[in-house]
């Protein structure tokens, strides 16, 4: 991709070396005590943290944002929309790409939770088989109601519908639902024409 504007590869300013200069910012904000952008390059899908809360005397300033975001593996450049953040507003445009459409989700890892949904069924389905139904049925119940305590306990996190940046920490936009099919299929076309631009 040409393009002449200054920039700063993601190694500068949105890897794990970076925000403040230590690795206590960048830990708080995976801990999700910090706010943060969670950005997938469309490139070749590599994930970079962002934290978003910058410290003055005269206490939380806006996240000034890079020009240019390159990543460090396939080198693709992305002019971000946004030159700066603010964490303590609610979401109306995403930084990354200046879409407005958004969609909420609990914040958890899939495969994790798809990893113990099934060890909740193998337990239950081994009670079963061990000591009968009247067993394997209030074992699973159980587990499943454990499983769902977990569940709502996990904070809600902000997703862009067109390049997939997660938000984590900011004030949601009360305009914002879950994930709803019929939008996803939408920004199909949108998604694959802005890769092709930035590849271009």
């Amino acid at each position: 991709m040409q393009n002449t504007q200054p920039g700063v590869t993601a190694s500068d300013k949105i890897s794990p070396d970076v925000g403040d200069g230590t690795r206590e910012t960048l830990k708080r904000a995976e801990d999700g005590q910090l706010a943060s952008m969670h950005i997938g390059c469309p490139g070749c899908g590599r994930t970079y943290l962002l934290p978003l809360e910058e410290m003055a005397p005269s206490g939380p300033r806006p996240t000034e944002l890079p020009e240019i975001f390159e990543c460090d593996d396939c080198h693709l450049r992305v002019p971000l929309h946004a030159r700066s953040l603010d964490a303590h507003q609610q979401l109306g445009e995403c930084a990354l790409c200046g879409t407005n459409e958004f969609f909420i989700q609990k914040d958890f890892n899939r495969r994790l939770g798809l990893f113990v949904v099934i060890i909740s069924a193998l337990v239950a389905f081994l009670v079963m088989v061990r000591y009968g139904h009247l067993y394997g049925f209030p074992v699973f119940l159980g587990v499943t109601l454990i499983d769902w305590w977990i569940y709502q306990r996990m904070r809600n996190v902000a997703v862009c519908y067109l390049c997939h940046t997660i938000y984590r920490g900011v004030p949601l936009n009360p305009d914002h639902k879950g994930f709803y099919l019929g939008s996803e299929e939408r920004f199909k076309k949108p998604r694959q024409e802005w890769i092709k631009g930035l590849r271009e």
